[in-house]
């Protein structure tokens, strides 16, 4: 979700990793109702952007079995953010891991597909 980014209209996008490209899914500023969402959490409130991650189940159960939910699915999301993390930092920009939200909320505002469970969030923006 991005709000303030140079070149981006506010809105909901999914990135596409076969073009290397972002598609917009909803437009709109939706950080207030995200951070309501996420318990108040105010870092979602003020960044001009906050990444969402979320996992398709049904996806990596096809690929690895059972052992998909258990193991992959969360390494893959500790391993992805962890690297925005630290570009984040490299970049001089903060962020900071969220999972601190209700799914059915986050599902039902941004209109994720009934697959689509939300896993974590990261919010980045310039440290003020």
């Amino acid at each position: 979700m991005v709000t303030q980014v140079t070149g981006l209209e506010p809105g909901l996008y999914l990135y596409q990793p076969e073009q290397h490209a972002l598609e917009k899914i909803l437009a709109g500023d939706f950080r207030t109702a995200l951070a309501e969402g996420s318990l108040d959490q105010q870092a979602i409130q003020r960044a001009p952007a906050t990444l969402l991650y979320t996992v398709v189940y049904e996806r990596l159960i096809e690929r690895y079995g059972d052992r998909g939910i258990e193991r992959y699915a969360y390494i893959e999301v500790g391993h992805s953010a962890q690297n925005v993390l630290l570009q984040a930092q490299a970049l001089g920009l903060g962020a900071v891991p969220i999972g601190a939200f209700t799914d059915h909320e986050l599902k039902e505002l941004l209109q994720l597909p009934t697959e689509n469970e939300p896993r974590y969030l990261i919010p980045v923006g310039v440290i003020e």
